[in-house]
């Protein structure tokens, strides 16, 4: 059995009824690696030498699909819109075909069928987390609606509607799609990203919002001529005025754009203002595209990072501080480490590893945070989640001939770059490692009942063990986010939860 791939293989699920219990969370904290699949935590392995955090420090992990609704990027009318593709459901038998493919597409090698299908079948940043938080597969490009285009009820907004509070960071524009669908938003497309922003800022949802997306600065951290391509110019001068002639809540929001005032906010050496705008002095994200790449195999760190981004650990920290303010009553945030999904899209492995590590730094963090007497959040109340919104077609430096080939140390050194290759210049449909700690981990856990394993021809065998779906991780937070008693007499029965979960209908304006 090829150990490489049979993640996860000594968890054993066992139901003691047919009903799944859930534990309820006050707090709620989902940490995403966009795109960090299995092959760039190993490379992040291979490059530190060391064991991530999340592989020890209490966290029981398990695999999730991530596959979409359809591959599409449109809302469909009726019953049609709504249906599931069965083509682009996961499939162990589909994505570890071996069955060789002659040819190119693009600059890649098809090499394997398997391949050929996560090309084929991939998910977005948008529709992935619609899952995780509605618990509902749409399509691609979707911000908190179905299939059809209709607006879906959020876990920001179950949270809120329990007296939590909530908020969202990223390391990426504020209003991309991971955190504007954490944060709540709703659209039929992740494009109308003025809408976006309009929403997150005026909705009532949100008490915290961070990433980058400044129109006044470049990806240097250099002021430039206003860019006005995730907010509109009346809103982006209403939160620098502390105006509201744009009519989306402005006024209520305080904008902190220097690194040195979100470390104090971060640190709590001053106080977080009622509701936190963290709109860091960079356009695309925090280091990712900064200067001085010399070609796309250069070593992490091999540029000296800019001291004008905050890190991802120092925007987390400084939303929890602020959302720490709610006290017993609890929250909710999201927090997005976008660099990594960025950087594999470039082929670039040398900036997705050092913004992996920066993500584990902010995974540790909270884990601190969480520990320490000053927060109201422990671990019998709060639930975290580490893990990815999809993965990335990367393999060993043979795996147009090996299929599925591990990554290799590099001669043995750590500290350079793993031998490895690139099968795509965007996402795939691939497996994910799903990370828990906290109450209700076991919970989640108990939720991985499908087993990935294939053997091929040659009797080679393939696989990750057991694994759940992000829909199904969706419907057992929206259920946990609801406090003893349930208000909307929701149940889990089975695997499946029943009930007016994902289908509240809201008076939403969607932008076509």
């Amino acid at each position: 059995m090829n150990s490489r791939f049979l993640a996860g293989i000594a968890l054993a699920v066992t139901l003691a009824s047919p009903a799944l219990a859930v534990e309820k969370a006050k707090n709620i904290i989902i940490l995403i690696a966009d795109g960090s699949g299995y092959n760039t935590l190993q490379a992040t392995r291979l490059w530190t030498g060391a064991p991530l955090f999340t592989d020890s420090n209490g966290f029981q992990t398990t695999s999730m699909s991530t596959y979409p609704l359809r591959f599409a990027n449109t809302p469909i009318p009726g019953a049609a819109g709504l249906a599931q593709d069965p083509n682009t459901v996961y499939s162990s038998a589909s994505n570890w075909d071996t069955t060789p493919v002659a040819g190119t597409t693009g600059a890649y090698p098809r090499a394997f069928e398997g391949y050929d299908w996560n090309r084929t079948t991939y998910p977005d940043s948008a529709n992935t987390i619609v899952s995780l938080v509605t618990g509902e597969k749409t399509y691609n490009n979707a911000v908190n609606v179905n299939g059809n285009g209709d607006p879906l009820l959020t876990l920001a907004e179950v949270m809120v509607q329990n007296g939590r509070e909530a908020g969202v960071v990223s390391t990426v524009q504020f209003g991309d799609a991971t955190p504007s669908v954490g944060g709540g938003a709703h659209n039929i497309s992740r494009g109308n990203r003025q809408a976006i922003a309009n929403e997150m800022f005026g909705s009532g949802v949100l008490s915290v919002i961070g990433g980058t997306g400044n129109p006044d600065y470049d990806d240097n951290g250099n002021l430039r001529a206003a860019n006005y391509a995730w907010i509109t110019p009346e809103l982006w001068n209403d939160l620098k005025t502390g105006t509201n002639v744009s009519g989306f809540n402005g006024q209520g929001w305080t904008l902190v754009q220097n690194r040195a005032d979100i470390q104090a906010i971060a640190n709590a050496s001053v106080s977080a203002p009622e509701k936190l705008a963290m709109i860091a002095k960079a356009d695309n994200g925090l280091q990712a595209y900064r200067g001085g790449l010399t070609a796309n195999n250069d070593d992490p760190f091999a540029t000296a990072q800019l001291d004008t981004s905050p890190t991802y650990t120092e925007m987390l920290l400084a939303g929890l501080e602020r959302l720490n303010d709610n006290g017993n009553g609890g929250l909710y945030l999201l927090g997005e480490q976008g660099e990594p999904d960025r950087a594999m899209h470039a082929n670039n492995l040398g900036r997705t590893i050092e913004s992996y590590i920066d993500f584990q730094l902010g995974v540790e963090a909270v884990v601190n945070w969480i520990d320490s007497p000053d927060s109201y959040a422990d671990w019998s109340n709060t639930l975290l989640i580490v893990t990815a919104d999809h993965d990335h077609l990367l393999f060993g430096p043979d795996g147009a001939t090996d299929p599925f080939q591990d990554l290799l140390p590099d001669d043995g050194d750590v500290g350079t770059n793993p031998q490895h290759r690139w099968f795509f210049g965007s996402h795939s449909n691939q497996l994910v490692p799903l990370m828990v700690r906290g109450v209700g981990a076991n919970g989640i856990i108990g939720l991985a009942d499908d087993w990935d394993s294939y053997t091929d021809e040659q009797g080679r065998t393939f696989g990750r063990g057991w694994y759940t779906d992000q829909a199904e991780v969706g419907r057992y937070l929206l259920q946990a986010a609801v406090p003893e008693p349930a208000t909307w007499g929701m149940m889990i029965a089975g695997f499946g939860l029943v009930g007016l979960v994902a289908r509240r209908r809201r008076t939403v304006t969607i932008t076509a």
